[in-house]
């Protein structure tokens, strides 16, 4: 074993305190004896893996083993996580990505991991259910391709090669819907991967990843037609073998990548994928060749051309020009090294100013005239086709203003999720803009989209800490992705962990933290890249009272003394009264009701505000609260609205006097909303008939009045009827809101975001 990879052994010891991975080590030795340096046992070879479990990975240790190599396979849960760990010394090498990953990897993170060995290429097909030939499809078709960047320019060069489209300056891997010809045959529709299968049944033919192909009742043999993964153009999709630059000479690592190549390891590869694995036997020297062409296009810069092995060189000159005004992320290792920043975007305010910026703050004016922080403009999201169609969001327009705390809020199934997701591009709409910080990101590139993710931080139910890390190295690690400098990483994470209150838990681990506390972690992390606009998705749910008011408390805070634009999505009016400036109620995917919070909460008009209004202020007593209140109060029962403004207490009083009903208050709640005063009154009335008409119409003219009456006649208060009469369906789980195991949705969407990790 060479030196460098010895050195790699003896640093696990520390690195095992700090792991920034949540990995799980499946097979290989002891991984806590193999680090220790003083035993002289330099330990496994830590190899991160997609699918550990799969039979491929058990033939593949046996053949290590065979040669005397102790692997210690680590399974990929986090596909974003996986080349800094590597780059950061916690994993030796990992077979999970192809070039084109790789490349797009090292560019933003101003990194330089190298591929030491080739292993396959996944050919990409084109499927119809209308067509049996490419022939058949018309002139004018359409066909719908992955929208994530590598798979959208392998799409296209896979259109290009079967005579479809026509790109300009030949096409490249970084080629996008843009570059498609008006020459072209057909037209093409980028659409979310997972969605390709689906959208069978309204387009001529689709792009549909390996991944999806049986998940779709298909199978590769049905495929029109596939990319030759012997071309020129299947090179950015070999999958590798990646090491650390300094480690890509090594021996022993070198020796596992030829592995991937043994009649066993062969055969045990084919048999995973379904006899769709092309083996590839390109040489490191090549890979990396073809590595740094791939780089140069994502650059812009100057590259080789074609015929020196590079795939998909084409005139840099034209790249340069079609790149003319786009904005690059940087990779110097500045504080916005390897990550997009907003242009206009606000500074922190004293405490947690960002260095060097020339950004002004933005004061928070809900009320204020300026350019929306988010537009929504009749957006749609439909899922499905025909009878089996889920209108998630349906026809909604919304303006959220900057500096606002903005509540979405909706039974099960409202498709409050969906929204949130369009708001961050996580999903496409299937019509209409989604609008944010004046720029309309509908139809935009997947490059041009992350641009704006990175102005919006997410806060999760369920936190998503990474559980090996510490507190500060959870909150540290956006930063370390985005290429800040370990000086300035430390700062940051300082000032965030004493702005949410923290500080002293910077070494602490999740396991040690209660709930709150890690949810402050979540949003200490949101805050670390400096966005614009905060997402916090039912950030409360799994917290107690208490704990629930804490993290309101520190919600209230970002926004009012960091000026930042904040959406909270829930299910809970109480966190709407107590937190937000103006509410959005959704039910079955459309808005029924927007406005100031303290308007919806006073006089509510669609149903299902009224009912969340009911559930969150317990002011009027329940129809069961009702009947027993009629057997110890025998006398007319009224329930009094008390409204900011209004004297409500003094003209009750001055009016019972005035008319000579005697009046006790039985029920009610007065509480804050929007920092104003709002609730009722139940009192009941002993007087006769005679008196208390007059005295409830003189009451009627200066409050709210509900007549509930008397124990031998009584009255419902509409209101609470309607509550009571809620549909029944209304906890029926909610078909567009993800799973809450998964709440990031990085499951799926990491996996199709960048690329085809798998190489499927």
């Amino acid at each position: 074993m060479s030196f460098s990879t010895t050195r790699k052994r003896l640093t696990w010891t520390a690195i095992a305190a700090t792991a920034a991975l949540t990995l799980t080590a499946c097979g290989g030795g002891d991984s806590s004896g193999g680090a220790s340096g003083e035993s002289g046992d330099e330990g496994p070879i830590r190899v991160g893996v997609v699918g550990a479990s799969d039979d491929k990975w058990a033939v593949f240790q046996e053949q290590a083993e065979a040669e005397g190599i102790d692997v210690e396979l680590v399974d990929l849960q986090d596909y974003t996580q996986a080349n800094p760990a590597l780059s950061q010394g916690e994993l030796d090498v990992n077979q999970f990505q192809h070039l084109q990953f790789l490349a797009g990897y090292n560019v933003d993170a101003n990194d330089d991991l190298q591929p030491i060995g080739a292993t396959a290429v996944y050919p990409l097909g084109l499927y119809s259910t209308k067509h049996t030939s490419l022939e058949q499809i018309p002139d004018g078709g359409q066909v719908a391709v992955p929208n994530d960047p590598t798979n959208l320019a392998r799409a296209l060069l896979v259109l290009q090669e079967a005579g479809l489209v026509e790109l300009k300056d030949g096409g490249s891997s970084i080629s996008t819907e843009a570059d498609v010809l008006p020459s072209s045959k057909v037209t093409v529709t980028p659409v979310d991967a997972a969605q390709t299968p689906i959208q069978l049944q309204s387009v001529d033919a689709s792009i549909i990843n390996n991944d999806f192909v049986e998940d779709a009742g298909l199978s590769p043999a049905e495929a029109l037609f596939q990319d030759d993964p012997d071309s020129d153009a299947a090179k950015p999709y070999i999958n590798v073998w990646v090491a650390r630059a300094e480690d890509k000479d090594d021996e022993t690592l070198l020796k596992l990548a030829e592995l991937s190549h043994s009649p066993e390891v062969v055969e045990a590869e084919k048999k995973a994928s379904g006899g769709t694995a092309v083996i590839k036997e390109n040489s490191p020297a090549e890979l990396q060749e073809i590595l740094a062409g791939i780089e140069a296009d994502i650059r812009g810069g100057p590259r080789p051309v074609a015929g020196d092995g590079r795939a998909g060189a084409h005139d840099a000159p034209a790249l340069a020009r079609r790149r003319a005004g786009e904005r690059r992320w940087q990779a110097d290792g500045s504080p916005d090294g390897g990550r997009p920043t907003a242009p206009g975007g606000p500074a922190l305010r004293p405490g947690l100013r960002r260095e060097d910026s020339d950004v002004t703050d933005v004061p928070r004016d809900p009320g204020g005239d300026e350019q929306p922080a988010i537009e929504l403009r009749h957006v749609s999201k439909t899922f499905g086709e025909g009878d089996g169609a889920v209108h998630a969001v349906d026809d909604v327009s919304l303006s959220i203003r900057r500096g606002e705390i903005f509540g979405v809020i909706g039974y099960s199934g409202a498709g409050k999720s969906t929204l949130v997701r369009l708001v961050n591009a996580l999903e496409t709409v299937t019509s209409g803009e989604v609008v944010v910080d004046g720029q309309v990101i509908t139809g935009l590139s997947e490059r041009r989209v992350r641009e704006v993710r990175s102005r919006i931080g997410m806060v999760f139910q369920q936190f998503n800490l990474l559980s090996s890390r510490t507190v500060a190295g959870n909150v540290a690690y956006p930063l370390k992705v985005a290429g800040w400098s370990r000086e300035k990483r430390a700062a940051r994470v300082a000032e965030l962990l004493a702005f949410v209150g923290l500080a002293d838990k910077a070494k602490a681990y999740p396991r040690q933290l209660s709930g709150g506390q890690k949810q402050r972690v979540g949003i200490a992390r949101a805050l670390a890249a400096q966005p614009t606009i905060l997402l916090a998705d039912e950030a409360t749910s799994a917290l107690d009272p208490e704990t629930t008011r804490e993290v309101l408390a520190l919600l209230r805070r970002v926004n009012a003394e960091l000026g930042i634009t904040i959406v909270v999505i829930t299910h809970e009016m109480e966190v709407v009264r107590s937190t937000c400036h103006r509410v959005a109620v959704m039910e079955h995917g459309r808005v029924v009701e927007t406005g100031d919070v303290y308007d919806v909460f006073s006089a509510p008009r669609a149903d299902a505000a009224q009912r969340f209004v009911g559930t969150a202020l317990h002011d009027r007593p329940s129809r069961e609260t009702l009947a027993r209140l009629r057997e110890r109060h025998p006398g007319r029962l009224v329930t009094v609205g008390v409204r900011e403004g209004a004297s409500t207490g003094t003209d009750l009083f001055r009016l019972l006097r005035e008319h000579d009903v005697d009046g006790s208050v039985v029920y009610g709640g007065i509480s804050e909303v929007g920092e104003r005063p709002f609730g009722s009154l139940t009192v009941e009335l002993d007087a006769p008939e005679d008196r208390i008409a007059p005295f409830l119409l003189a009451l009627a003219e200066r409050a709210d009045v509900v007549d509930l009456g008397t124990a031998e006649h009584p009255l419902d208060d509409p209101r609470v009827a309607r509550l009571a009469a809620a549909p029944a369906d209304e906890d029926a789980p909610d078909l567009t809101d993800d799973d809450p195991g998964d709440p990031y949705g990085l499951a799926r969407d990491t996996l199709f975001r960048h690329g085809n990790l798998g190489g499927r």
